[in-house]
């Protein structure tokens, strides 16, 4: 049964004790070589009874009007699915875990040091102008660039939009579902690429839903899963040698016999994207 704050509260009105050790992430300096930085770490610390008190109260409502918001977003999010209008799109998108590449038979040095690559699954939903049914399309934007910055997300923003347009070649708006981290989907200038989505992808609107920090795992986690483990199987069968972006596409693509998700190279210097972004002021 699940408890209510008050009687989590209650519990802790029965604790005699009056310091109450706990952990706490907190963001500390950190020295390295001379050089100071910040870093999440678990810290312990000691609070007098009424001081946990206090903070626990904040954190159950800060938890319980998160999880609220969640359950909110994916019901929204379901319910966009389900009216969908035929020159419509769903852009559900997210970074993966970068893939570490490896070969079946490395030297030691190449196994400590190995090289990434960033890989970006995507899944579009559109409405079927036969049957009028919801359908999707997996794709994964694999790149060498390891920066994932707002210029690397327009970057395959520019890549994407060609996929949807051979799916729906009459699509009007997208909108696009990712979380919120201020330093890829939600920056300042990302704003204005969202604002001119239009003057960038021949009038195509673009509306853009942030879920919430945490949320559960979705559709694109299964997507990059995937492609991880098809390239896994390639190294493994000894049928690919993985060690750049271009190569991950060209493993996935040996295993990825069925063909149901698409592979795409992020080739353009994401350098020239970020000048396109610093042009727009």
């Amino acid at each position: 049964m699940r408890n209510s704050d008050n009687d989590i509260l209650a519990a802790l009105d029965n604790v005699t004790e009056s310091q109450v050790k706990l952990t706490e992430w907190k963001r500390v300096d950190v020295e390295k070589k001379g050089i100071f930085f910040k870093r999440m770490q678990i810290v312990a610390t000691e609070k007098t009874k009424e001081q946990f008190r206090e903070i626990l109260c904040k954190e159950l409502r800060e938890f319980r009007g998160h999880i609220e918001r969640v359950k909110i977003q994916y019901v929204q999010s379901k319910k966009l699915k389900e009216i969908l209008p035929m020159n419509h799109a769903i852009c559900h998108m997210d970074f993966a875990e970068n893939y570490a590449c490896s070969i079946a038979e490395e030297v030691q040095s190449a196994y400590i040091n190995k090289s990434a690559v960033t890989l970006h699954p995507v899944v579009i939903h559109t409405r079927n102008t036969e049957n009028q049914d919801v359908q999707h399309k997996s794709i994964v934007v694999d790149s060498d660039e390891l920066v994932n910055s707002d210029a690397t997300v327009f970057a395959i923003i520019k890549n994407i939009i060609p996929e949807v347009k051979s799916i729906l070649q009459n699509v009007q708006t997208i909108h696009y579902m990712t979380d919120s981290p201020t330093t890829q989907y939600r920056t300042t200038q990302f704003f204005s690429v969202i604002t001119n989505h239009d003057k960038f992808f021949e009038g195509i609107n673009a509306t853009w839903l942030y879920f919430e920090a945490g949320h559960r795992k979705g559709p694109c986690d299964r997507v990059g899963g995937t492609a991880k483990r098809l390239a896994d199987m390639a190294v493994k069968r000894l049928s690919s040698i993985i060690q750049s972006a271009r190569d991950f596409l060209n493993g996935v693509n040996l295993k990825n016999t069925a063909r149901r998700n698409t592979y795409l190279y992020l080739g353009q210097p994401v350098q020239k994207h970020l000048m396109n972004l610093l042009d727009l002021g």
